[in-house]
């Protein structure tokens, strides 16, 4: 236990690391600092001579213990059920399958097809795909299969349209010759016709111009028109065209010759009058056109000169508009990207800030929730704090606004004593008599660590006030120091020893002021929590303060409590020895500094107020005692919350783009006269007429085709296809971190997770009627079952255990996931089993088996891998745990069962056994759980030697990292220490020493892991005083890793 004698007023931890003295009464009453162990553990037997000898102890035969000496879970792993073992000897087995369905509907379409087109259609045997055992097969046979059905589908196809157009063929040719021969004899008959009508109609012609005109010239010539062979249509068309022709020849040719003779008489008379009249047109029109051709060159020219000048104009002014949109287009490129880039600064400098405020509301929500309501040491209520005033301020400079000091002193002046070394400040301002009533002002300033809400203090104004001086005087002297945050000095003469009528109270007026020149303003959201502490109530006086313009709020297990008379005092003396402390309480570094401290909370106003007071008590004592004002916490309070805002950007103006729209000239056009045209009148020439007419041969008869020869039916084969699958499954072992563990070592106690891996499920599978998994776990495997429900929520959990046997049944709502889509594949997510391995130099193997559409035709059923995991300690394929300890003289030689002399020291060495961990794969939280080991020596015998430990590896090489701590007893020992005793089911007699790491994960790493053993050295002095006494004493070690226990035999004497 560690014991530091001083005394203090208003004092904090922080600033008692550095100074300790905080009050003065008398001088001498100061006392130096120990801030070493004070080892009070001894034994207490023996006489002139101890005699030693190996004692073993009692052993629990009513369970099966393994050989290592374990405290906790020492029991054997039990053997496994039967079930358990046929499981394990069924690995990789299987039974059954589940069908695929093979899609083939093109194959079916292109039979329907074919048989509609009377194709002749046979289905052969399946072809049998065999088994897959992974989706990935599955999608290869599947492929496979498309791959036949296509090639199936092709050969059905090729013989269905070959056929169908092998038949559209025929009914094609047979139509198109039957039509062809009738359109044969048709064209026959129409050529036939139209010859005989033309023939007759030029006999009937002939006939009667000769009997019209007596002197008609009439000519008959036959003509032969070709019919080819009697096979085309198109001869015969053909045909009739070239007699239409020749018929029409002859019509015109009548109508010609009628016309002709009727007006050649009167042509020769016109034909001389027309003449004239063409000379003088002609002569007009040529001297009218030769005018329009001058005005139509001058015309043009003005128009050309017009319509230059003007589409140079428009060109101008277009260029000048293009310009403008481009210099604006140019500007709103540059203030777009400008606004970009503040916008993109703004969003990552948020982002920071977003950050920042999460992790500080979080620290927040974390403070208010991790401070004990009710545990002694801790404030009743739970506190924000916003005021900072733990630091102290030596390079402040203050100045006396009422009155100037009397003198002004600096540190190691006479007057101050021992203030000069446990004072930060460096000047102070004496006042020889501060008069009953008067009130003195003073101002703090080039303040450096003072803050309010994360802002600077630069500046304080105290108004300290006497309100009431010792008996017989009415003032007292002053002593002012330059930092703040350490208040002031009061000097009184000896009283009369009743404290409440010789007394003095001092009421101090705090103001703060900010950097802004702001005063600071107490709120609900940022209050200020001032530390009254070091509150002594014994013989030589009594202590307060009272009439606070905050809240008192008490401290759990602290003696100073608020009375009804408005004063924060202890109600009796509250010495440590009157506690039943361990230790002194009033000091800065005292884990019970809080027995004689208050807080006060201020949530409102602009001051903080408080009177302080001192009464005498009949102890002669006296002459000076000191007050200070800060927040130094003896109590946890915590720092608000106080969110940094976001920052916004100012973004410049984007000017309108401007939208160019060219001009167009339109030329005018120039439409020049047209010149005059005249076309003079032909002369008829007059000749006399004749007459030639043709007849025609007629055409040959027709020869028509042969009709087709229709195809004949084929025929097609066909078949469908058969496969199934059976998915694999695979068993993991992993601890809390995810670290496989298969064929790996871990901690007694560890946590232990079993992950039931099953491969995808196939595309196109049978539907899922159910699925179950079935597992004999491992003996000695502590299942836990709450933790398994809460992680696999799809299914339903049953676990019987009186054979280790946990089954996992999906429910409802996963079979409707797993058969959502059956053509797709399903990766079905894998259920872990959670528990821990309880045994030492334990192996846990294990398998489990799959369940899939129990009673069905479907039905498949298979069993896992074996995975396997140990505990250290088998003897086989790791050590026992066998921690040792023997005692040795100086000399080194072993005394166990020897006698030994009053003052021999002994020298007892430990062995810390780690090399059964070499290779471990324990999982951080099992780590947490800390490495020690204890000394269970008997202090009614036995004096620890100051300073006589030392930690080595068993070859000689210095270890560090570890603290060992001697307690007087189980109680005396912190709360932390005192539950990993009991979860190792360890309980010290009396006196113990505590080897511990610091930091067990760097212990776990350099020495556990790596199996390195430890030598342990504690050095013990059979005390003095047995003299005249024969006493026997014994002597226990233990060692405790991953939080589990195991013992030496006890050395006894």
């Amino acid at each position: 236990m560690t014991k530091i004698c001083n005394h203090h007023f208003l004092v904090n931890q922080e600033k008692g690391e550095k100074h300790v003295f905080r009050k003065s009464k008398k001088y001498r009453t100061l006392c130096s600092v120990a801030l070493g162990t004070m080892v009070t553990a001894v034994v207490a037997w023996g006489g002139t001579v101890a005699h030693a000898d190996e004692v073993t102890s009692s052993v629990d035969t009513t369970i099966q213990r393994t050989e290592n000496p374990a405290t906790n879970l020492p029991e054997a792993q039990p053997n496994p059920v039967s079930e358990q073992t046929e499981s394990l000897a069924l690995t990789g087995q299987s039974n059954g399958a589940i069908a695929v369905t093979v899609p083939h509907d093109t194959v079916t379409q292109a039979v329907e097809q074919a048989n509609a087109e009377g194709v002749s259609t046979v289905e052969d045997s399946p072809m049998d795909l065999g088994n897959t055992t992974s989706a990935s097969e599955t999608n290869q046979q599947i492929s496979k299969a498309e791959a036949d059905a296509q090639k199936q589908v092709e050969v059905i196809n090729e013989v269905t349209e070959t056929y169908k157009a092998d038949k559209a063929t025929y009914e094609s040719n047979k139509a198109r010759i039957e039509q062809e021969n009738k359109e044969l004899s048709q064209a026959h008959e129409g050529a036939n016709q139209t010859g005989k009508e033309s023939n007759s109609w030029v006999d009937t012609k002939v006939t009667d111009l000769k009997n019209k005109y007596s002197d008609a010239e009439v000519t008959v010539n036959e003509q032969v028109v070709s019919s080819g062979n009697g096979t085309s249509v198109l001869d015969y068309t053909n045909y009739g065209k070239a007699v239409e022709t020749i018929q029409s020849t002859n019509e015109q040719a009548v109508a010609d010759y009628l016309t002709k003779k009727t007006k050649a008489d009167e042509i020769v008379a016109k034909n001389q009058a027309i003449q004239k009249e063409n000379e003088a047109g002609l002569a007009k029109a040529k001297a009218d056109n030769e005018a329009i051709e001058g005005r139509n060159q001058a015309g043009q020219a003005a128009v050309n000169a017009e319509n230059q000048a003007g589409q140079a104009a428009v060109d101008k002014a277009n260029q000048e508009k293009q310009k403008l949109a481009s210099d604006r287009a140019a500007e709103i490129e540059a203030i777009t990207k400008r606004n970009q880039e503040k916008e993109e600064a703004a969003r990552k400098e948020n982002e920071a800030i977003d950050a920042y405020n999460a992790k500080e509301l979080e620290r927040y929500q974390r403070d208010l929730s991790e401070i004990s309501k009710g545990e002694e040491g801790y404030i009743s209520e739970a506190l924000a704090q916003a005021l900072n005033l733990n630091n102290g301020e030596p390079q402040a400079q203050h100045g006396a606004i009422t009155r100037n000091p009397d003198q002004i002193i600096s540190t190691g002046d006479a007057m101050l004593g021992g203030y000069s070394r446990i004072l930060d400040s460096t000047g102070f301002f004496v006042y020889d008599s501060f008069k009953t009533g008067e009130t003195l002002s003073f101002n703090y300033q080039n303040l450096q660590n003072a803050r309010f809400d994360g802002k600077k203090i630069s500046r304080v104004n105290y108004d300290i006030t006497n309100l009431v001086s010792p008996a017989g005087t009415n003032s007292v002297k002053l002593v002012v120091p330059n930092d703040p945050t350490e208040g002031f000095i009061a000097y009184r003469n000896d009283g009369n020893g009743d404290w409440r009528t010789d007394k003095m109270e001092f009421r101090v007026v705090a103001k703060y002021f900010l950097e802004d020149g702001s005063q600071v303003t107490f709120s609900n959201e940022k209050p200020g929590v001032f530390t009254h502490s070091s509150l002594n109530h014994n013989d030589i006086g009594l202590e307060y303060v009272k009439d606070s313009s905050g809240k008192f709020v008490p401290i759990n297990g602290s003696t100073v409590q608020v009375t009804n008379e408005g004063l924060a005092r202890s109600l009796g003396s509250n010495r440590a020895s009157d506690l039943n402390l361990p230790e002194e309480w009033d000091t800065t570094s005292s884990p019970y500094a809080y027995k004689g401290a208050i807080v006060s909370t201020v949530t409102s106003g602009n001051t903080y107020t408080v009177t302080f007071g001192q009464g005498d008590m009949p102890q002669n004592v006296g002459l000076s005692y000191w007050f200070a004002l800060n927040t130094l916490p003896v109590a946890r309070t915590v720092t608000p919350y106080s969110p940094k805002p976001h920052v916004t950007v100012e973004l410049e103006p984007v000017p309108e783009p401007i939208t160019v729209t060219p001009d167009v000239f339109t030329p005018k056009n120039f439409t020049p006269e047209k010149p005059v045209t005249f076309t003079p009148k032909p002369l008829e020439e007059v000749v006399q007429p004749s007459l030639t007419l043709t007849k025609v041969t007629l055409p040959v008869k027709p020869i028509p085709k042969e009709l087709p020869t229709p195809p004949q039916v084929p025929t097609v084969h066909y078949h469908a296809y058969r496969l199934t699958t059976t998915p694999e499954i695979m068993k993991e072992v992993v601890n809390t971190d995810q670290a496989n563990l298969h064929e790996k070592t871990v901690a007694k106690n560890s946590t232990v997770i079993y992950p039931l891996t099953v491969d995808a499920l196939s595309p196109n599978r049978a539907k899922t009627t159910s699925l179950m998994f079935e597992d004999y776990l491992p003996a000695g495997y502590l299942f836990d079952l709450e933790k398994t429900l809460a992680e696999n929520g799809d299914y339903e959990v049953t676990f019987d255990a009186s054979k280790n046997f946990v089954t996992l049944t999906a429910k409802e709502n996963l079979l409707q996931e797993v058969n959502k889509d059956l053509t797709t594949v399903y990766q079905l997510t894998a259920p872990k089993l959670y528990g821990s391995v309880q045994n030492d130099g334990a192996t846990y193997s294990n398998s489990y088996k799959l369940l899939l559409n129990k009673g069905t035709a479907n039905a498949y059923t298979v069993t896992s891998n074996v995975v396997t995991v140990r505990t250290p300690g088998d003897g086989d394929t790791t050590t026992l745990i066998t921690p040792d300890k023997n005692n040795e003289n100086a000399d080194g030689v072993l005394i166990n069962d020897t006698i030994v002399a009053l003052g021999t020291t002994n020298h007892y060495r430990l062995t810390w056994d780690l090399d059964q961990y070499q290779g471990d794969r324990s999982a951080k939280e099992t780590i947490a759980r800390g490495f020690f080991f204890v000394d269970d020596f008997p202090e009614e015998v036995l004096d620890v030697v100051e300073n006589g430990t030392a930690i080595t590896t068993l070859d000689g090489q210095k270890v560090s990292g570890i603290t060992v701590k001697t307690y007087t007893s189980l109680n005396d020992a912190p709360k932390d220490l005192q539950d990993r005793l009991t979860r190792a089911k360890i309980t010290p007699t009396g006196a113990f020493q505590v080897f511990m790491p610091d930091d067990d994960q760097a212990f776990y790493d350099q020495y556990v892991q790596t199996g390195t053993s430890l030598a342990l050295l504690t050095k013990m002095t059979v005390k003095g005083s047995l003299y005249g006494q024969i006493k026997t004493y014994t002597n226990k070690a233990y060692q405790v890793d991953f939080g589990n226990g195991a013992t030496r035999f006890s050395i006894s004497a």
